[in-house]
C-alpha cells in the first residue's frame, strides 16, 4: 500500500526523529511512504484520486485540494500527554486540533486519532490515568500561595486535567464531531496505522 505522510512528518528536527521507528516499520512491511500536504492528520491512503489531484496541481496543490479525495485519517500522538495539551489547553493548539476535527467531518473523513501508550487500553482506562502535571503543579501552587514564589512562576491559572476530565472531552469531541480516539502501544502503532487505513477499524 502507498501511504501518504504529512511532510511536516518527515522533516528534520525532534517531530521526525520519534516517527522514525514507525516509517522504519511500515517501509519493512513493504508499503510506501510518500510525502503529502495532509488536510487533516498524518497518514491517509495514497490512493489513485489523491495523486490525480497532486499530478494535476502540481506544486501549486493545497492542504484543501485534498481535503474531499481522503475517506480515512489517522492523526498520531506519541504519549496522553500530547493529546491532553491539544484538547485541554486554552491555547491556539487547542483551537488547531478541533478546526481539523471539523474539516475532516465537514469532508465526510473517517477521523482517527491514535494515542501511544504503554498502559491505556480505551477512553475507561484514561479516566484512572494520573497526569504527571498535577503534583509539580500544586507544589509551585503552594510556594506561590506562601509567597515563597512569585506568581509568574505559575504558566497556567488551572490545575493540569485529570484523567477523568480528558476522558470526559476525547467522548464529547467523539459525540460531536465524529472523532474517533483508539490506544495502541508505541511499538504497535505502524501496524495499527496500516491496519486502520486498510480498513480495520470499521
Amino acid at each position: 500500500m502507498k501511504i501518504a505522510v504529512d511532510k511536516n512528518q518527515l522533516q528534520k528536527g525532534s517531530h521526525a526523529q520519534s516517527n522514525a521507528y514507525n516509517h522504519r516499520m511500515m517501509e519493512r512491511m513493504g508499503h510506501e511512504l510518500i510525502g503529502v500536504k495532509m488536510p487533516y492528520g498524518d497518514y491517509a491512503e495514497y490512493t489513485e484520486s489523491v495523486h490525480e489531484v497532486i499530478e494535476r496541481r502540481g506544486d501549486k496543490y493545497t492542504k484543501m485540494d485534498l481535503a474531499p479525495r481522503v475517506r480515512i485519517a489517522i492523526d498520531r500522538k506519541n504519549s496522553i500527554s500530547e493529546i491532553c495539551g491539544n484538547v485541554t489547553s486554552k491555547s491556539s493548539e487547542h483551537g488547531r486540533f478541533r478546526d481539523e476535527c471539523i474539516r475532516a467531518q465537514d469532508n465526510g473523513c473517517r477521523f482517527y486519532v491514535l494515542i501511544e501508550d504503554e498502559k491505556i487500553k480505551n477512553l475507561d482506562d484514561l479516566e484512572k490515568w494520573e497526569n504527571p502535571r498535577i503534583k509539580p503543579y500544586f507544589w509551585k501552587k503552594a510556594k506561590v500561595d506562601k509567597g515563597l514564589l512569585p506568581k509568574t512562576s505559575l504558566k497556567q491559572k488551572q490545575p493540569p486535567a485529570s484523567g477523568k476530565k480528558l476522558a470526559k472531552a476525547l467522548r464529547t469531541m467523539e459525540e460531536k464531531y465524529g472523532v474517533t480516539f483508539l490506544f495502541c502501544k508505541p511499538k504497535d502503532a505502524a501496524a495499527r496505522i496500516v491496519e486502520i487505513l486498510k480498513g480495520g477499524n470499521e
